[in-house]
């Protein structure tokens, strides 16, 4: 016999030993659970929804990836000589550009090289110059016979080898020059300075440790990698025009850089099956830093007439993605479907819908097939076009970031739902309807059968402990998907 959830029993004047009384309620709340017509979520209550229209517009086709920012330019700026750091030109984490000043080492000593340099050279300089004289004396007098020819080889060599040491003076006087240069250290490249490793008053050696890391960032690079089903795409691409690329940080809220792919690998990775790319940003606004981690998209291009469905309307069941659609008579049917690629909030599907079908994007724990619902609300179809989202494309998961948030978002639109059908003035604890028994008031079937489902202790003075067993498989209060929880009363 099926009893309707209205049905309810009246306890007797007379109260019925505890275990009896536990006993009969089990048996009334099973016979309400089979009869009850809202546990087939085909009830007389329809589940409040929100739908969207699916529709047809331009979409893009992108390559999304995860990328690392990496610097355009990194020096180690070192002494070129040993000296003592005099001063220190900049501040930690200075913008500099190429030639200006960072250190000035200690100039006295290689002023002094540079002045004993020129002395040398001076001194040789006359050498030479009396040699070569020599020399010409000599030439006129080993033609007249005056001297021997051995003499005047002698002359001769004495001459050159005078020059050759001037010339030796005059490198040395350049070394001591140079050496005075390097004595004031300036930067190679245009970027960011970073830590300062030596204070001044240190004593540094030639080539030794480093004093301090510049990095430029104005370009700036970001790797990444994609797999290798889309290199012959991507290569083709590339051969034929530039590629664009945007990335976005994780913790950036304002609109992508765009830049281009500058960087094809010329291998592909057979460990993890993908290839390694590059691009380069102008970062004017310094937006992207070396080392962060950046979602990435490849700009291919754009697919005309594509079949968009809202992504919040995908589930997942055991037999792959799906959505609920509505049908006229405000009820639906859920319907396999294949997601080619998630857009940010906008799903591209290949097989399973139509333009113009509403589908439903708020409400789905609720619901089974068949279900009856309301439409509380139709959510905007999207604009007319989409061409500049981050694309994820099926065989490639997209950031982390964006899945985690849908989910969270999803499951606070379905704690919403619950708080909306079960109000907290009606949520009662599962021994409350025990307490009203014992107190001879009336208990709806559905409250017993969660009472003796639960296996309450006897906190009651039922003399007693109420067992049972769930037939709502592993649902809370012993109902479907779909249905009301019916409310207490009393007559």
């Amino acid at each position: 016999m099926s009893i309707a959830p209205s049905n309810i029993r009246r306890c007797p004047e007379r109260r019925p030993p505890a275990l009896l009384l536990v006993a009969w309620l089990s048996l009334g709340a099973a016979g309400c659970h089979r009869g009850d017509p809202a546990s087939t979520g085909r009830g007389a209550h329809p589940v409040p929804v929100t739908v969207a229209r699916v529709i047809q517009k331009t979409m893009p086709v992108n390559v999304a990836a995860v990328g690392n920012v990496e610097h355009y330019a990194v020096v180690s700026v070192a002494p070129q000589v040993s000296g003592q750091v005099q001063r220190v030109h900049f501040k930690e984490g200075d913008n500099v550009k190429r030639g200006d000043l960072l250190f000035t080492l200690d100039r006295r000593p290689f002023l002094a090289a540079l002045r004993e340099a020129n002395a040398k050279r001076e001194r040789d300089e006359v050498l030479a110059a009396n040699a070569k004289r020599d020399l010409e004396r000599y030439h006129g007098l080993v033609a007249k016979g005056y001297v021997s020819r051995e003499q005047f080889d002698k002359t001769r060599a004495t001459a050159e080898a005078a020059q050759a040491t001037l010339r030796a003076e005059r490198s040395a006087v350049e070394t001591a020059k140079l050496e005075l240069q390097y004595a004031t250290i300036r930067s190679p490249i245009d970027g960011r300075t970073g830590s300062l490793l030596v204070n001044e008053g240190n004593v540094v050696k030639a080539n030794d440790k480093p004093l301090l890391v510049i990095r430029q960032v104005r370009p700036i690079y970001v790797r990444f990698t994609v797999p290798e089903q889309v290199v012959s795409i991507i290569r083709a691409r590339y051969a034929a025009s530039k590629i664009a690329v945007e990335v976005a940080p994780r913790d950036h809220a304002g609109p992508p850089a765009r830049g281009e792919l500058t960087f094809i690998e010329n291998y592909v990775d057979v460990s993890s099956g993908t290839i390694g790319l590059k691009a380069v940003f102008p970062n004017t606004d310094e937006a992207l830093w070396p080392g962060q981690y950046v979602d990435v998209v490849l700009k291919l291009r754009t697919e005309a007439n594509a079949v968009v469905a809202p992504a919040a309307a995908i589930q997942q069941t055991r037999e792959g993605q799906a959505v609920f659609v509505l049908r006229p008579d405000k009820t639906v049917t859920l319907r396999k479907v294949t997601v080619v690629r998630t857009i940010d909030e906008e799903a591209v599907i290949g097989k399973g819908l139509s333009p113009a079908e509403m589908v439903v994007t708020d409400g789905q724990l609720q619901l089974t097939d068949g279900s009856r619902v309301e439409v509380k609300s139709t959510e905007p179809a999207g604009p007319a076009s989409h061409a500049g989202a981050v694309v994820a494309p099926a065989w490639l998961a997209g950031p982390a970031g964006s899945v985690q948030a849908r989910r969270r978002r999803r499951r606070t639109r379905d704690d919403e739902h619950l708080g909306a059908l079960h109000p907290p003035s009606r949520r009662h604890h599962p021994g409350d309807a025990l307490r009203r028994a014992v107190r001879g008031d009336v208990v709806p079937r559905a409250a017993g059968e969660r009472a003796t489902q639960r296996g309450l202790p006897d906190h009651h003075g039922l003399g007693g402990v109420a067992r049972g067993r769930s037939r709502d498989h592993g649902l809370v209060g012993g109902h479907t998907p779909g249905t009301r929880v019916l409310g207490h009363r009393r007559r």
